[in-house]
């Protein structure tokens, strides 16, 4: 299956909206290549804006979750935390015994930690 990029649906966000894509983002953009601006424009493209931002939400509490409760007290780099938020990307999508899961967080136990902390949240 081939992805395209669909066109601009929506002219503007609400403000309630934007403030949670803001707070996704602020969890999930170190991890990517895209400005703020880039990943709202992600959204005014979605039908349903709001089922879109759930599932953006659905991924990353349960990794702030993993961190916080396995990692807590370390002080972890944007390096360093982000094999958490793209394995839990993976688990959110099915994607459980990938080989590029496995890539990011080697350690069968805490790939285990990480599938618990995202069914907690489910």
């Amino acid at each position: 299956m081939e992805l395209h990029i669909g066109p601009i649906r929506h002219t503007t966000l609400p403000d309630g909206l934007l403030a949670r894509i803001k707070a996704v983002y602020d969890l999930w953009g170190p991890h990517t290549n895209l400005t703020l601006e880039q990943f709202e424009i992600g959204f005014m493209r979605d039908v349903t804006l709001t089922r879109e931002i759930v599932i953006w939400e659905r991924i990353v509490k349960p990794a702030v979750n993993c961190r916080d409760k396995y990692l807590a007290g370390k002080n972890l780099s944007v390096k360093e935390q982000g094999p958490i938020f793209h394995s839990i990307l993976f688990i959110s999508m099915g994607r459980m015994a990938e080989t590029t899961l496995m890539s990011y967080v080697p350690s069968p136990k805490y790939r285990l930690h990480l599938i618990n902390c995202y069914r907690e949240l489910q």
